[in-house]
């Protein structure tokens, strides 16, 4: 989904954490010259919104591939929205990802897990995700509150 590149702060997207946790998320959009700089990503990440932390992410690097937003810990109320204000291109989001932290260590600073041959190699005393997709879940564009 993307914002027409119109409408500027009267739209955002909101994905629900899948339950309480602490998860890498990341956000995945297409590669285009008209992406911003400046996309807005909120991650009210406790009590219901109390703590929202706002990182700013730059659509024109390292589209058509997941990029890690941080790890943050979740209670079952968390969510991450992504706005439109002020931003200078057409805001695009194919998906957010939750992927469980700490399932297995890594040496890796973007704190994923190693991987060899497409397999989850933990270090000692880790376990691994099941095999299978990312987790991504959907949101909608909406007027903002």
């Amino acid at each position: 989904m993307h914002d027409g590149n119109a409408d500027k702060g009267t739209k955002t997207a909101t994905w629900s954490v899948p339950s309480a946790g602490t998860y890498q998320v990341s956000m995945w959009w297409t590669a285009a010259a008209n992406r911003p700089s400046n996309v807005p990503v909120s991650i009210a990440s406790l009590g219901g919104g109390w703590w929202t932390t706002v990182v700013t992410v730059d659509q024109k690097a390292n589209g058509a591939q997941w990029n890690l937003i941080g790890v943050y810990t979740f209670d079952g109320a968390g969510t991450v929205s992504v706005g439109t204000a002020g931003t200078d291109g057409y805001v695009m989001v194919d998906g957010i990802r939750f992927r469980a932290s700490g399932q297995c260590t890594s040496s890796r600073s973007d704190g994923f897990c190693e991987k060899t041959c497409g397999v989850c190699t933990p270090s000692s005393g880790s376990t691994c995700p099941p095999p299978g997709p990312p987790r991504a879940r959907g949101g909608e564009w909406g007027d903002l509150a």
